[in-house]
């Protein structure tokens, strides 16, 4: 989608921002109705993050892009989502195992919440950020932090802090709850097999998991 009542031939230089792609961090273009566009890196699609609907109320070409406004309010959801990831990133810095133990449970969070009905925005964001939580503590708030910044619902900042707190007792989020200690479990699995050059892992299965996806999941990553 691109907006109709926008003239291309009276923009100045303003109107083309960048911004770093979550997933490379290589710079992306954005003309300034364009909402989303695909990194040339590595493929990820990117919501622009100086997207502004709020002429929607007042422009007369509104009726023109009003009924993809449902799609646009999902990418406004990928644009959240996009900037936990990139902030969680800054956050840890150089800790480059952090890092790499971070994107992959938000990458199995993020599978596991698509075939077992969870909340795609809470798990991926809580994956993300569990590293930044104290061990011992169970202190939150730099994960608190994080979401603000990337303009979280306070909702979900509230359901993501307490899934990391280990103080979530709504039975609404359990599922939630047991897709984001799965992911985390599956990141482990894989990490230790890529430092021990693939032996298999001691232990049932069964006993380390929570969810039946999960344990199909990590059946097929041994087998690799």
């Amino acid at each position: 989608m691109k907006c109709p009542g926008q003239d291309r031939r009276y923009w100045t230089p303003s109107s083309i921002s960048e911004a770093r792609c979550p997933k490379c961090e290589k710079p992306v273009e954005f003309f300034k109705d364009e909402p989303t566009r695909r990194c040339t890196g590595c493929n990820h699609k990117l919501v622009n993050p100086n997207m502004d609907f709020g002429c929607i109320s007042y422009c007369r070409f509104a009726s023109k892009c009003a009924d993809q406004l449902p799609v646009v309010m999902n990418e406004a959801g990928d644009l959240m989502k996009d900037r936990v990831i990139a902030n969680a990133r800054r956050h840890f810095g150089t800790d480059h195992r952090e890092i790499d133990r971070a994107a992959r449970t938000a990458d199995h969070a993020e599978k596991l919440a698509v075939e077992t009905g969870g909340d795609v925005a809470i798990v991926l964001s809580a994956a993300c950020l569990a590293g930044t939580v104290d061990p011992v503590t169970k202190d939150t708030t730099a994960a608190s932090k994080i979401m603000e910044e990337a303009g979280a619902d306070p909702d979900i900042i509230k359901e993501v802090t307490s899934i990391l707190s280990g103080n979530s007792k709504d039975p609404e989020s359990k599922t939630n709850r047991l897709i984001v200690h799965d992911a985390r479990v599956l990141s482990d699995i894989e990490i230790t097999r890529l430092s021990t050059s693939g032996e298999r892992e001691e232990g049932s299965l069964e006993d380390r998991f929570l969810t039946e996806a999960a344990r199909k999941r990590a059946e097929e990553l041994l087998r690799r």
